[in-house]
């Protein structure tokens, strides 16, 4: 399409630009369309804009990359993160950041287009984020198995000497797979906080003549032998799931 055309959709509100050569063909609003997953549509669109405003020798990196793995647990408005080849430091524009990480950086495929693995992006997204923010996305990359428990003290020795990780040293420590929704992950983090930290998550239990009673995301046992469960209801998606969990009648 020549410049003038392009310029010409833009001026009549058809397209909406986003960066060089980057336009957005849906003229509504992202926080307003109408889709049931809008928030990770929102993540998504982030991330492709730095892909696409870089060509194609970019690659994702810290929060772009985590949404492009589909790793829970992000805030709703993520940055757009790229890294260039051979550390090429270009200034960063129209909202996205351009990083230099280490030549050679592992990557995998997404759309034909280079993203850095699941352990890197989170060993890049950690120290940027928020304690609730990146505990949800280290104990969801866990939970999905994009990592073992072992790789998250990998990534977090990959983390060391970034700017913002000093403050998130606690955080890797209290990375719990069993989180099934970072609701769950928020949840626990707002007990620890309050000096009641659960006992065990996901705990099934059972009648003396062996019937099933339910499930609790989190779980005390209390002085007197009975146990508390803590049910955490999540995104409509999980709904399914959560009703299933428990016996009817």
């Amino acid at each position: 399409m020549s410049a003038d055309r392009l310029a010409r959709m833009v001026r009549q509100g058809r397209w909406v630009r986003l960066s060089n050569g980057v336009y957005d063909t849906d003229t509504v609003p992202v926080d307003g369309r109408d889709r049931d997953d809008v928030f990770d549509h929102r993540r998504r669109r982030q991330a492709w804009v730095g892909l696409l405003a870089f060509g194609p020798t970019a690659i994702a990196v810290g929060q772009s990359a985590l949404a492009l793995h589909e790793i829970q647990g992000l805030p709703v408005d993520i940055a757009s993160e790229v890294m260039l080849p051979e550390g090429s430091a270009r200034a960063s524009r129209d909202g996205v950041l351009v990083r230099q990480y280490e030549a050679g950086l592992p990557t995998e495929h997404h759309a034909g287009r280079r993203v850095a693995t699941v352990l890197r992006a989170l060993a890049q997204a950690v120290p940027t984020l928020d304690r609730r923010h990146a505990m949800a996305v280290l104990d969801n990359a866990v939970h999905a198995r994009r990592i073992t428990r072992a790789e998250v003290e990998v990534a977090h020795d990959l983390a060391r000497g970034r700017r913002g990780v000093d403050r998130t040293h606690p955080w890797w420590r209290l990375v719990d797979g069993r989180a099934e929704s970072p609701l769950e992950t928020w949840a626990r983090l707002e007990c620890i906080d309050a000096g009641a930290e659960p006992d065990d998550l996901q705990r099934e239990l059972f009648a003396p003549d062996g019937r099933f009673l339910g499930r609790g995301d989190l779980v005390w046992l209390l002085p007197d032998g009975r146990w508390l469960l803590l049910e955490v209801d999540g995104a409509r998606d999980q709904r399914a799931r959560d009703l299933s969990r428990h016996p009817v009648g």
